[in-house]
């Protein structure tokens, strides 16, 4: 609903902008002008004198700026429709194969898949995760579901990747994260580490098929190898 309100903003824009830019009636005060007209403005006391071609210029530059702004939130928005055009329910059904064919589990809903970030304000009370799906990598747990987020009086469907650490990985995780500039990089959106667990909140619900899915989760596996590789050194040294 807000992308779709985003994209009519921009496209009345584009269009507004465009129609004033090819229209070559000038106005002055509401009033239209003619050859050898000047324009007078007034402006903190200071009056402004204009011809009817420099007020044209000025109109020109105005409707273009229109167009333009108009113009890159319509592409903007058109491409997030674009990269979300997978239909819900293939991305489901894909979820759902591809943890058939690894062994891996997959439910519709799963409220403990909240376990141990639910206070990340991202979760409200109510938030029950759905197309949930658990596996492992590189011997570490992950979780990957939708969730419902409130936006002012409507919800948007957004998409968390969740690393449970192995319990062998050395204390000190979290601090060292919080120390790395950056820590992440794309596909990853925004990761929070914790004690126990690395999150990344989606900027919008996730829709793909086939592994694609997983493309954030080797993000935050890599991250978990950083640390080790870190902390192996650290110790060795």
């Amino acid at each position: 609903m807000k992308r779709l309100a985003v994209l009519l903003i921009g496209l009345s824009m584009a269009i507004c902008g465009i129609a004033g830019f090819f229209d070559d009636t000038v106005e002055c005060g509401g009033q239209t002008m003619e050859s050898g007209d000047k324009c007078v403005t007034y402006r903190d006391g200071t009056s402004t004198t204009r011809t009817v071609a420099e007020e044209r210029s000025s109109g020109h530059f105005t409707d273009g700026l229109l167009a333009a702004i108009g113009s890159v939130l319509v592409l903007g928005t058109g491409i997030t429709f674009l990269g979300k055009a997978v239909p819900e329910a293939d991305s489901v059904r894909s979820r759902a194969e591809l943890a058939q064919s690894q062994g891996w589990d997959f439910v519709e809903r799963d409220a403990s898949a909240l376990d141990g970030i639910r206070g990340l304000p991202h979760f409200h009370r109510d938030t029950v995760p759905y197309n949930v799906l658990r596996g492992t990598m590189d011997g570490m747990r992950f979780t990957v579901f939708d969730y419902e987020t409130s936006v002012i009086n409507d919800r948007e469907p957004n998409t968390a990747w969740v690393v449970r650490l192995p319990p062998s990985i050395p204390a000190g995780f979290a601090e060292w994260a919080g120390r790395q500039a950056p820590l992440w990089s794309r596909p990853n959106n925004m990761v929070y580490p914790l004690d126990t667990v690395l999150v990344d909140i989606g900027s919008g619900v996730h829709r793909s098929v086939g592994d694609q899915v997983l493309r954030q989760v080797k993000g935050l596996v890599e991250i978990v190898h950083r640390f080790e590789r870190h902390a192996a050194k650290r110790a060795g040294g």
